[in-house]
């Protein structure tokens, strides 16, 4: 794990460090290996619920890594999910083409969704974890 230690001024002017890891490289790595897992699950789920099942799974996955993450690997997750969800799921496929103008509206309403819950969950996240450090 690489530590890079940061110094910084308090608003009293004294001056303290923090130590950044690389965990956010982690959290990066691990939102990447999660959205493929769960690709491929939903690659199974798919002809049996339908792509628009496949959408809300992805909106899931985004809430749940906003509880945990840092927002960077949530708002990266959100964009790749959306993007994932129209190249495999929505016909035709392959393509980022979208041949129906519901798909479209439902591509541009789930990319803005899902940026909103991963920035939302995450700054939540942030605000407990601040709340209980106070205490």
């Amino acid at each position: 794990m690489i530590a890079r230690s940061q110094e910084h001024y308090s608003q009293k002017g004294v001056k303290t460090q923090s130590v950044r890891s690389a965990s956010s490289v982690d959290e990066f790595l691990f939102a990447g290996i999660l959205i493929l897992a769960w690709t491929g699950a939903a690659w199974f789920i798919e002809p049996f619920a339908g792509y628009q099942t496949v959408a809300l799974l992805y909106l899931l996955l985004v809430v749940l890594l906003g509880l945990k993450l840092n927002r960077g690997p949530v708002l990266t997750v959100a964009a790749s999910s959306a993007a994932l969800w129209n190249f495999l799921f929505v016909p035709p496929y392959f393509t980022f083409h979208v041949q129906r103008f519901h798909d479209g509206i439902m591509f541009v309403v789930f990319f803005v969704v899902a940026l909103a819950m991963g920035h939302l969950t995450s700054r939540l996240r942030r605000g407990s974890w601040g709340s209980r450090k106070s205490h």
